[in-house]
């Protein structure tokens, strides 16, 4: 009967938001950081960005193995193989992040790996913090407070960054400007996730742009699977497509 009233999401969100302002989100999904902020909690309580639990040598030489074993087998096939570290939210704004967050591990494991990689198999890891970082740096926003994804600004860094390494490892394929996508703000339905785990549904707006991709002009008869630009590659995956953060 209880989860069937009518109010009771609205009540429940009222509620979370009033925990916020004493610092308590209400869900074990979610952290409350300064200033409104809000961060996802994988249970580890952003472990991975304050290097818990710590990278062992051992670990770490058997990811180096299998890095170097898959590089080998792709490039025999003629294909060229990146592995993408995306940074999470609380790595590019640890001033926003809990009161107990004291801020990032230089040492954490994403980033020891790629350095360690970079010695051993050059060029194969990128790691997009510092692109992204780059994007915060400049005022504007990479990430939003209320969502755990990157903006379109943030994405496009991170883009920018996967197209220079792929290039570099022998994929010819330019960089589009970033005049070829189109900024959509939405009022209505903005980035939200984890605001919509706390059962807010409308007390947060944002005018923050994600990026969409218009199509390439077709010269070819309708129907046709390709266009001007040709077929989209295999590798392709759109950066804003990525998988969620790592650290």
């Amino acid at each position: 009967m209880a989860d069937r009233f009518p109010a009771r999401p609205y009540l429940i969100g009222l509620l979370n938001f009033a925990r916020l302002q004493i610092g308590d989100s209400g869900s074990d999904r979610v952290l409350a950081g300064r200033e409104g902020w809000l961060f996802y909690n994988d249970g580890s309580k952003l472990g991975p960005a304050r290097g818990q639990p710590p990278l062992t040598d051992a670990d770490a030489a058997e990811w180096l193995r299998g890095l170097s074993g898959r590089i080998e087998a792709l490039e025999a096939g003629g294909a060229a193989y990146l592995v993408v570290a995306p940074p999470a939210k609380e790595t590019i704004y640890p001033q926003f992040g809990p009161a107990w967050y004291r801020g990032p591990n230089p040492q954490r494991t994403s980033l020891r790996l790629a350095a360690l990689a970079d010695r051993t198999a050059p060029g194969h890891v990128v790691h997009l913090h510092d692109p992204v970082m780059g994007v915060a740096a400049s005022g504007t926003e990479a990430f939003s407070r209320h969502d755990t994804h990157w903006t379109g600004d943030g994405a496009y860094a991170g883009y920018a960054a996967i197209m220079d390494r792929l290039r570099a490892l022998g994929v010819d394929q330019p960089t589009r400007p970033l005049r070829d996508f189109r900024p959509a703000v939405n009022g209505v339905n903005p980035p939200r996730d984890l605001a919509l785990m706390l059962g807010w549904r409308a007390s947060c707006r944002s005018t923050i742009a994600a990026m969409s991709t218009p199509p390439p002009p077709a010269t070819r008869p309708p129907g046709s699977p390709n266009s001007a630009a040709g077929p989209r590659p295999r590798w392709w995956t759109p950066a804003w497509q990525a998988s969620r953060p790592c650290c």
